[in-house]
């Protein structure tokens, strides 16, 4: 098994002062992997299961553990591998026993990639691209970790740089995703799929030698999949800008931290339909609300493929709000207020307007709880007016039945209300006067 740092032909070495400068001043020559497509939508296939990863404990992230796992050594534009697979890789009908690792955050199979400005696919050169970008992990800009298992290779991009023209070791925004493919037993991803895309928190998009300025515009990243052959792809979308705007996979280009949290799970083993890919569900797809609470529930799925349209259908029996949007992605909104509390599941098909229609079926677990509303006691008081005494005359609330006017919310009777007053005295040779009076009120 070699796991050498590689690198694909160039004017310049990579990591050398003189491939910088060339990279710095847009004099490197890349290979154009770009293919022309004007077909009908490209034919994939797939069992997709997907899920939001919020948090490295999500059941899509895989934690990489430095004691088992390699690092990638820090590098712009470099690739390890081959990297010897103890098991097969199916890449519509293409079978692959070993793997090339390319810093700039895509997997190949036939040879290294050292391209860092991307195309959209379909391009020649088959591809797994969690995130093709001009990835920069030198100066301390991130790290890249992989592993391989006996059914199953994964790489991790650690809080990742972009290039720049100086490199900047404090530039604060970084990416952090993963991509696994696996024989598709079931052992590591759901049902047969094979690949999958885990997104944590990203934050750029573009390197300068792209088009960038400060991570974004120029050249989009993409993400997807391709098989090299201009017919079996998809394309999960393109990005170029910071926020989260999304239109799918062949619109406009989008904003980066839509992929935030997002996990996606597919089967690019064979040559037919792709279904429509769920996007944005819950963390384990089970959400709780409050009875009777403001609780909305938005998702998506998105078609892969160019030209077309999804619609969703909602299968349950439950006389509840939802809204289903047609489109590519299809929108799908749940207002869970109407439930009363008990546990639910929503069932939802997504299916695509292909020839043969493919559907995605999504089931998400609803506990709606009889939560106790938070309450902080509060109180209106109505004060009696001012008051205006004779010389030395006693005024105490108990002799002049002057007390104000107190109304508490203290939610289930639980809080205790205190009055005070202090009043305002004014003295004139032997005599005091009561001018004015300021009634207190407290809860607790």
């Amino acid at each position: 098994m070699f796991f050498g740092l590689n690198v694909s032909a160039q004017t310049h070495t990579p990591d050398t002062q003189a491939y910088n400068d060339a990279k710095v001043a847009g004099t490197l020559t890349q290979p154009s992997l770009s293919l022309p497509y004007d077909g009908p939508a490209p034919d994939v296939d797939g069992i997709l299961a997907a899920s939001a990863a919020r948090s490295s404990s999500s059941s899509c992230w895989v934690e990489f553990d430095p004691a088992t796992w390699s690092n990638f050594p820090a590098n712009d534009d470099g690739s390890v591998g081959p990297i010897e697979l103890p098991f097969t890789f199916n890449l519509y009908g293409q079978e692959y026993t070993s793997v090339y690792l390319n810093n700039n955050g895509n997997l190949t199979f036939n040879s290294s990639l050292g391209s860092f400005t991307p195309d959209g696919f379909p391009i020649s050169t088959p591809m797994i691209a969690p995130f093709w970008g001009d990835v920069d992990t030198r100066n301390g800009l991130g790290e890249v970790w992989y592993v391989v298992t006996p059914n199953a290779f994964i790489a991790t991009w650690v809080e990742v740089g972009v290039f720049s023209a100086f490199n900047l070791s404090n530039f604060e925004f970084r990416n952090t995703f993963q991509v696994a493919i696996t024989n598709g037993d079931g052992s590591v991803l759901e049902g047969s799929n094979n690949v999958a895309f885990h997104y944590l928190d990203m934050g750029w998009t573009t390197g300068d030698a792209s088009g960038g300025f400060l991570g974004f515009g120029g050249a989009p990243a993409t993400v997807g999949v391709n098989s090299g052959n201009n017919t079996d792809f998809i394309q999960i979308g393109r990005f170029d800008s910071p926020g989260d705007a999304y239109d799918g996979p062949f619109g406009e280009n989008d904003g980066v931290e839509w992929l935030n949290g997002q996990c996606f799970q597919f089967n690019v083993s064979d040559a037919n339909n792709f279904p429509p890919i769920a996007q944005n569900l819950p963390s384990n797809n089970s959400v709780s609300a409050c009875a009777g609470e403001f609780s909305p529930l938005n998702f998506s799925f998105i078609g892969p493929e160019s030209d077309q349209t999804v619609s969703v259908a909602f299968l349950s029996d439950l006389e509840i709000g939802v809204t289903l949007t047609p489109g590519n992605p299809a929108q799908v909104s749940v207002n869970l207020n109407e439930l009363p509390a008990g546990s639910y599941q929503l069932v939802f098909e997504a299916t695509d307007d292909f020839a043969e229609p493919a559907s995605t079926t999504v089931t998400i677990n609803v506990n709606v709880e009889s939560c106790d509303p938070s309450c902080e006691p509060s109180a209106e008081i109505t004060c009696p007016e001012d008051l205006f005494a004779e010389c030395n005359q006693d005024l105490s609330p108990e002799l002049l039945d002057s007390f104000p006017t107190v109304d508490v919310d203290d939610c289930n009777g639980e809080f205790s209300v205190s009055i005070s007053h202090v009043d305002n005295i004014v003295s004139e040779g032997d005599c005091q006067y009561v001018i004015a009076r300021t009634w207190m009120v407290t809860v607790g």
